[in-house]
């Protein structure tokens, strides 16, 4: 979990049954749902939304490092990433 440097945006990890993990970026306030991030059968064990809050960092246990971009989440499709790091 992390929330943004402006303290309107909370990322969280959530993990439906018989589903995949997701990541979902609410608005703190509203508590709505912004976006869906994330969807994938490793645990995510850590994400930061960058400092301009305009990309959200996500690292999970299969040793892959996710960037995702948050500036204009109307343009970014679900699992959209600007590169991946494997082991």
């Amino acid at each position: 979990m992390d929330i943004s440097p402006d303290n309107r945006l909370i990322a969280f990890g959530v993990k439906p049954k018989k589903s995949a993990y997701k990541v979902c970026i609410a608005d703190i306030e509203t508590e709505e749902i912004k976006q869906i991030l994330f969807d994938n059968n490793s645990v995510i064990l850590s994400m930061k939304f960058s400092r301009d809050n305009r990309f959200l960092a996500l690292a999970g246990c299969d040793y892959a490092v996710f960037v995702y971009a948050r500036e204009a989440p109307d343009k970014c499709k679900e699992k959209e990433r600007f590169f991946e790091l494997k082991k």
